[in-house]
């Protein structure tokens, strides 16, 4: 069963159960008041708040409001009365457009493809969504019957393939969410090369560094 909970609202605040489990979710709100805000931030209020962080007044205020709303600094939204955790705050994008973009889900839409490895979206300050995309090496060359060791990158073929799996993800998307952009770039990513956390997520400031003049040349 799924839950969802912080240290400052006192473990657990919302829950699955039978018979109604939408596994997907994090279930339904426990003894506490739930509400999203304008940006998708979940937002809880109730007893089980904690009143503060010792001694950081200005965490506090940041992390609190002045009516006892908890910000958590997830982006949810719900099925019926069943919270849905999308994405990271300080993940989300900012476009030129004002439009918020959470990258989260569309990673993990074209990550479903298994002809690709990996895939990270930026956007903040753009007009339109790009995608640095990781191809799957083995299972690429399995399909369109390329020799072991044959360059992925800047394959027009492998190209062509991988834009009918971005295509059909952009399908699923909302207008302003569509990749519009993108690149195939090398991988795998990894711990110890730097891409990835221990607890295996990408570290987009490192991702955004290191392919600087390729999201440049996305921008055009």
């Amino acid at each position: 069963l799924q839950g969802y909970g912080l240290t400052e609202t006192s473990g657990g605040t919302c829950v699955n159960g039978f018979p109604d489990n939408k596994y997907w979710t994090v279930g339904s709100p426990l003894d506490m008041e739930l509400k999203l805000a304008e940006d998708g931030e979940i937002l809880f209020r109730g007893p089980a708040n904690f009143d503060g962080y010792w001694n950081l007044p200005e965490a506090t205020a940041q992390a609190l409001d002045e009516d006892g709303w908890f910000r958590t600094g997830d982006i949810g939204e719900m099925e019926g009365d069943k919270l849905k955790i999308t994405d990271r705050k300080k993940d989300l994008l900012v476009l030129g457009n004002g439009k918020n973009v959470a990258p989260q889900p569309i990673e993990n839409k074209l990550r479903f493809s298994p002809l690709i490895s990996e895939a990270v979206v930026m956007g903040d300050g753009m007009e339109y969504c790009v995608a640095l995309i990781v191809p799957n090496a083995e299972a690429v060359r399995k399909e369109l019957n390329l020799p072991e060791g044959a360059a992925l990158v800047g394959n027009p073929e492998v190209e062509a393939r991988i834009k009918r799996e971005i295509d059909a993800v952009n399908k699923t998307l909302a207008s302003f969410e569509l990749i519009k952009k993108w690149a195939l770039i090398e991988g795998p990513f990894t711990v110890e090369g730097g891409e990835l956390t221990p607890s295996l997520k990408v570290k987009r400031r490192v991702i955004r560094e290191r392919y600087a003049d390729v999201l440049a040349g996305l921008r055009r």
